[in-house]
């Protein structure tokens, strides 16, 4: 039976009149469904159900979109029952010819490239899928596939237009111009299919129904889809059919794809009825033109733009489109557009004329209709723009100037007892008196990208070179503030700078505290009413925020988001992640900067969803700008007073002009650093002074700091001892100070004791909340409630600048300040276990993820200094923590102001320290066996790195060259072969390698390297171990670059990182020419060397091709990569390991760790793509030689074990070496 003898049989009992089919389609879809417009209504039986398939398959309506359909001809039927599931897949089969191979799991395309995995719905000539895409560099990528029905791909000239569509789409589709693109198109079995982008936000038609949105909101949506109209439009071309439903939006609905070409012409076609003579296009929308079957322009789409536009602002169609067509046609082309109480008359008339009967009298491009409508709505007229946009710079710089009066002046003469007046704003176009420009120091800084080692410079200049998206990492006290602030400054400079013409291409900053931000209007005093980050956004715009929209659309904005380490994770109303919603805020903006300390930033889980961006980290203070900050915010005189109190004089400067001069700059902050070479004794004697007793001087490195020590030194004459009686003389010096200025204003003050105990008690709230800000309901609450008494505790710490608040919740002053209040607290707990001889506080503390300090990692340093100067507080500190977390533990010595090192680490403190660290490693150091192993590699990683730093690592082959070697077999391995991988993929042979070799079991570590450094292996001693190229780029180098000084990266048992091949290579000839190596084999003509490309491929893939160490899936935990870049699991470390600490992911054949992940391996292979065999692996020259194996920077693709990557004089954090026992001289072989 035919399908329309099927239907046919079904509704028959039903036909009767027009009215009647009617109701049953009203009964099936509901009164507003569209497909009514399109109905040919006719007495002819065959002719209604061809126009209903019709209908259905155009709006895509089926299958699981109305199921009510099918409920409607099975009641028909009356066959509601046993069976009628399989009725019901009956008749889809039947109506959509849904046949293999297009079915859920099915592979198509080229070599399969696309898998099948689930109808998304029909159109009118076939069905839509979700599909997956191998990528050619082995990521996976979602994609939308449309199949036509068999039926219609054996139609010649509908396969033609078909494709003619795709095509021209494939030609214009660009994402940034907002139409849809189409990666492919071709053939599979019966059916003709295209690929496409896939749009999983739905259509705008969803999104608009029925509401009414603000000018800036419509516009939001008309700059879009105008983008991609005048896009289309210059291309000669006109879409015809504009309207919601061809507009497809992004997952999260803020971006929108122009789609449907199908009826897509040009101003000189004749093409404008369809085969039934009707005009073609969509009745609501459509033009006068297009009614009345004349000639058509660009300026028919503008038409439907503003027909649209005029829903979004009303929330309506002008006219009327269940009227039929006659009337409908009738109104769109003589009736003028009806006015609605949603539109005032310059935006009525805006539209009227969008809409206007005569095509030459519409706007002449989408543009300048939607600039036409903002202009309606807030005279975006530029010079009043300009106007505005300069009283805002005043109002943002006016802010930070005003921050910076009520903080710690260092005379105390500028601070703000309360809100400051309005100062008058500058002559428009002048520059302002910046107080930032007089107390703080421009801040250097490293810019971190892929191109190589960091570039350094002004930080607010490496700000700017930011292309998108990156973060101001540094530590407590570094500026990073006070950066974003001048860089506030210097953008408006540019501003103003800038002819009034070329404004319009400067960036205008918005400053963004995040620490303010908790997800309420608590700050407008609607503490029980949401606000979005987007509306937090907007108010700190000030008479820019109706601009917002165009402002953002235009790209003019950069925001600055200040404090991500101090904002709070959750919402105070619902609890969701808001983070998560910074996140998806900046996800598609222009440009955007974050500040964050470096520990949060690289520690943290939780921040995982703003990483990875570009980094660009603060530096502490040198010697010069030590001196000339102090000078800056003190004056000369007083300043070089202060200078000199610190133990600063000119002998420092010539020490380190001397060092700097060799290359050892960075010594000069080291205290363990020896200059042995150096024979003028004053020099270095005031360098030892330098770094003795409390260390001034490198404590002043940090700005903040730096300000304390000022106030102090102004205020009492003389600087304390260490960086604890630091702040417990700086707090009292404020409070002194208040108290002062409350008796000349006979008030009384409270006791400084109550006022301390309180802060204690505030900063025990924010820590155990992990925040830095408390509502002030709280926060008074923790002062003993709604009394008078609370109150003045509140006010005292407020008015001493202790702490500040912002109109409803309060945090200290600087976070330094919470965390030395917080130490106390660590200080009550540390004396109570002592009491009871446990550690259950320390360990109740730092919970189960015992590795991320969080909030307390800078408070466990400030303890060990609040308990006095040398080791023995630090100690103390440091036995107490170690059980609980190892590696914090140490820091509270490697990081104590007074420069204390692991040399420092007492007996009873390092034997606690290891057995800490061992107790976590998840390894049986006796028998030197792994033991079970947690998928979650943080705690793991963290254990191990304590043991790096104490030296306690005592695994063969990891800080010696005691090197258990693995064997590799001679004989044939399949090489290439894996379709997913990149870089020069190959599609592989049999390669016989004819000879044993044997492979290190780790990759080359820092203390293995060191002693290559140590032994001169960078000066002329050694030259023979370098190639002519190497030695050329090696230049007047002494050691590694920048990251051999990172402690971040320098550490005993992790890989050496930043080396190049020339250094990887003259490290082996190093190794043989010093017999540090015993050889796993006494044959002849064996020697320490870089692998092969072919070696280390079979290594990784012995025995059976395996396309992971490990086999042929990538698992979770097995390696040290970025999971969360793939979505193949939730760990992403930032950093490299110790060597060897995956033992899942251990080459159960050959034995070799981290042959996936930690670090990308140099070998010894010149590239070449695809591979060729034989390589040539001559070590002269200056060729680009291979990388193999991932790093943990990148994605489980790369990791793969015939992923390809090469480079040569490239230092970079994700590349170091292994080493293998192989012969000298390669023989040369064949392709099987």
């Amino acid at each position: 039976m035919s399908l329309e003898d099927d239907l046919l049989n079904l509704l028959s009992p039903f036909m009767g009149t027009n009215e009647e089919r009617l109701a049953q389609i009203r009964r099936a879809f509901g009164t507003e469904n569209p497909i009514e417009g399109q109905l040919t209504i006719s007495g002819n039986t065959d002719t209604f159900i061809l126009h209903l398939l019709k209908g259905l398959r155009r709006y895509g309506e089926l299958p699981k979109g109305t199921p009510a359909l099918w409920t409607l001809l099975l009641s028909i039927r009356g066959q509601v029952g046993v069976g009628k599931q399989q009725q019901i897949d009956g008749m889809k089969a039947a109506i959509f010819e849904v046949q293999a191979p297009w079915t859920a799991g099915a592979k198509i395309g080229w070599e399969g490239r696309y898998t099948l995995l689930e109808p998304l719905g029909e159109g009118g000539n076939g069905l839509v899928w979700r599909a997956e895409q191998r990528l050619p560099d082995g990521l996976p990528r979602l994609v939308a596939i449309k199949a036509l029905k068999a039926e219609i791909s054996r139609d010649k000239e509908r396969v033609e237009r078909f494709r003619h569509e795709m095509s021209l789409m494939a030609r214009i589709g660009r994402a940034e111009k907002h139409l849809v693109e189409i990666y492919e198109t071709d053939r599979h079995g019966e059916h003709e299919y295209s690929v496409m982008r896939l749009m999983e936000g739905g259509t705008l038609r969803e999104v608009i129904r029925g509401k009414v949105f603000s000018v800036s909101e419509a516009c939001f949506w008309l700059d879009q889809l105008g983008l991609a109209l005048d896009y289309v439009h210059q291309r000669n071309l006109i879409h015809r059919d504009v309207k919601p439903e061809n507009v497809l939006l992004s997952e999260d609905r803020r971006t929108l794809f122009l789609s449907d070409f199908g009826l897509v012409t040009s101003p000189d076609s004749d093409e404008r009825l369809t085969s039934e003579g009707k005009p073609v296009g969509t009745g609501r929308y459509m033009a006068p033109e297009q009614w009345l079957k004349q000639p058509l322009s660009t300026h028919t789409d503008l038409y439907a733009l503003g027909i649209l536009a005029y829903e979004l602002l009303t929330g309506h169609l002008p006219f009327d489109p269940t009227s039929g067509d006659l009337k409908l046609g009738t109104a769109h082309c003589e009736q003028p557009l009806p006015k609605d109480s949603h539109l005032s008359e310059a935006l009525h008339r805006v539209l009227s004329r969008m809409t206007a009967k005569r095509s030459e009298d519409r706007y002449s491009s989408a543009r300048e209709f939607v600039n036409a409508l903002q202009q309606a709505d807030i005279d975006p007229d530029t010079e009043n723009l300009d106007r505005l946009i300069g009283s805002y710079l005043d109002y943002v710089e006016r802010g930070i100037d005003d921050e910076v009066h009520s903080y710690i002046a260092l005379k105390g003469t500028h601070r703000m007892l309360a809100a400051p007046p309005e100062a008058p704003a500058p002559k428009f176009g002048s520059r302002r008196h910046r107080t930032i420009d007089q107390v703080r120091q421009p801040m250097q800084a490293d810019h971190h990208t892929e191109q190589g080692e960091p570039v350094t410079g002004d930080a607010c200049d490496l700000l700017r070179k930011v292309e998108r998206g990156g973060v101001l990492l540094g530590e407590p006290g570094t500026g990073k503030t006070w950066t974003l602030g001048r860089l506030v400054f210097d953008y408006a400079d540019t501003w103003r700078d800038a002819p009034p013409g070329q404004r319009g291409q400067c960036l205008i900053p918005v400053l963004i505290p995040l620490n303010q931000f908790n997800g309420s209007r608590a700050r407008e005093g609607k503490p029980d009413q949401p606000l979005s980050f987007d509306s937090y956004v907007r108010s700190k715009l000030d008479v820019l925020q109706p601009y917002y929209p165009r402002l953002l659309r235009e790209g003019r904005l950069t925001f600055l988001c200040d404090a991500l380490n101090e904002m709070p994770r959750q919402s105070a109303l619902d609890g969701h992640d808001l983070v998560a919603e910074v996140r998806e805020y900046l996800r598609d903006k222009p440009h955007y900067l974050v500040s964050c300390r470096v520990a949060d930033y690289t520690l943290r889980p939780d921040l995982d969803t703003l990483k990875p961006l570009e980094q660009v980290r603060v530096r502490e203070f040198d010697l010069h700008q030590i001196r000339q900050a102090i000078h800056t915010r003190m004056g000369r005189e007083a300043g070089e007073e202060l200078w000199v109190a610190l133990g600063g004089n000119d002998r420092l400067f010539a020490f380190l002009e001397v060092l700097e001069s060799r290359g050892e700059g960075d010594g000069f902050w080291d205290a363990q650093f020896d200059p042995y070479w150096h024979f003028d004794w004053e020099q270095v004697q005031a360098w030892r002074a330098m770094h003795s007793g409390a260390r001034l001087i490198p404590l002043a490195r940090n700005p903040f700091m730096l300000g304390v020590m000022g106030d102090i030194y102004q205020e009492r004459g003389q600087i304390p001892s260490s960086r604890g009686k630091l702040f417990e003389e700086f707090v009292e010096t404020l409070l002194e100070r208040e108290e002062s200025l409350s008796a000349q204003r006979g008030e009384n003050f409270p006791p400084h004791d109550d006022i301390i105990v309180y802060l204690v008690e505030l900063s025990r709230a924010l820590q155990e909340r992990r925040t830095t800000t408390l509502p002030y309901a709280e926060a008074l609450g923790i002062a003993g409630g709604g009394d008078g008494e609370a109150q003045r505790l509140l006010i005292a710490a407020q008015s001493a600048s202790i702490l500040s608040d912002d109109g409803a919740s309060y945090k200290f002053a600087h976070q330094l300040l919470q965390e030395y209040f917080a130490a106390k607290i660590l200080l009550e707990a540390m004396e109570a276990d002592e009491k009871a001889g446990s550690h259950a506080r320390a360990r109740a503390l730092f919970g189960e993820t015992w590795w991320d300090a969080g909030v307390w990692r800078e408070t466990t340093v400030i303890l060990g200094e609040l308990l006095g100067e040398g080791a023995v507080g630090p100690n103390r500190v440091t036995r107490w923590l170690a059980p609980a977390t190892p590696e914090v533990a140490l820091e509270v010595i490697t990081r104590n102001a007074g420069g204390l090192t692991v040399a420092e680490v007492e007996t009873e403190t390092q034997t606690a320290l290891v057995n800490g660290a061992q107790a976590k490693a998840e390894y049986d150091f006796t028998t030197h066996t792994w033991g079970e192993v947690n998928p979650d590699p943080h705690g793991r990683a963290s254990a191990w790195r304590a043991l790096g730093k104490l030296r306690a690592d005592k695994r063969p082959g990891v800080l010696d060259f005691n090197i258990s070697w693995y064997k590799v077999p001679a004989g044939v391995f399949q090489m290439g072969g894996d379709p997913e991988v990149g870089y020069g993929a190959w599609e592989g042979a049999r390669i016989p390698l004819d000879y044993d070799y044997w492979i290190a079991p780790y990759q080359v570590t820092y203390a293995q390297y060191a002693q290559f450094v140590a032994d001169d292996g960078y000066t002329d001693k050694f030259r023979d171990c370098w190639t002519d190229a190497g030695w050329k780029w090696k230049g007047d180098k002494t050691s590694p670059g920048v990251y051999w000084n990172d402690p971040q990266w320098h550490i005993l048992n992790h890989p050496v990182v930043g080396v190049t091949w020339y250094e990887a290579y003259a490290f082996t000839r190093w190794l043989n020419k010093r017999g540090l190596v015993t050889l796993p084999t006494a044959q002849p003509g064996y020697e320490v060397r870089l692998p092969t490309e072919a070696e280390w491929e079979k290594a990784a893939r012995y025995p059976d091709g395996r396309k992971f160490p490990w086999g042929d899936e990538y698992l979770s935990g097995y390696a040290n990569i970025n999971e969360t870049s793939g979505n193949v699991g939730p760990h992403y470390l930032q950093r490299t390991t110790a060597v060897g600490i995956y033992p899942q992911g251990k080459h159960d054949q050959i034995g070799a760790f981290d042959l996936s992940g930690n670090v990308w391996e140099w070998c010894l292979s010149k590239w070449a793509k695809p591979y060729q065999h034989p390589e040539d692996n001559a070590p002269e020259g200056d060729s680009s030689r291979c990388l193999r194996g991932g790093s943990w920077y990148l994605h489980q693709g790369v990791a793969r074990a015939a992923w390809r990557r090469y480079d040569v004089g490239l230092r970079y954090f994700t590349f170091g070496f292994r080493v293998v026992v192989a012969p000298v001289s390669i023989g040369v072989s064949s392709v099987l």
